[in-house]
């Protein structure tokens, strides 16, 4: 009898332990430590004076986004009407000149929900590249 009352005590720690480390592990998946990145797309060539789309699908929820580039240009994007994306326009300046990015410009987008993105324009413009 004293053996059995022990295994069903080993029985009963071990169903404990193991329904006590599911629950852990399950917590465990809930924080996330990697960061989401917003995508970002470029539709426009960087050149002076050239009007220029930025858009990003950010999080579905997200309704509005803030954007700036290196060379100076800030916007809000907003819903597109048809895309399921958020779009906003920047109009390059007369005098671009290098970018920080080995000579090149960059966007990034920070959406309402915390997504951020980066993206690099594919010319540098006037600025030598």
């Amino acid at each position: 009898m004293i053996k059995t009352i022990a295994l069903a005590a080993i029985g009963a720690t071990a169903v404990a332990g193991t329904a006590g480390g599911a629950w852990i592990y399950h917590n465990s998946n809930q924080i996330s430590s990697t960061p989401q990145v917003a995508q970002v797309h470029i539709d426009g060539m960087l050149k002076p004076n050239n009007e220029i789309m930025i858009s990003s699908p950010c999080a579905p929820t997200d309704t509005h986004a803030k954007l700036t580039t290196s060379f100076g240009a800030t916007a809000d994007l907003t819903p597109a009407a048809d895309s399921g994306e958020l779009i906003g326009f920047v109009t390059a300046p007369n005098n671009i000149g290098p970018g920080p990015a080995n000579g090149y410009h960059t966007v990034t987008v920070t959406c309402d929900s915390g997504l951020t993105g980066t993206a690099t324009f594919p010319s540098a413009g006037n600025g030598g590249q």
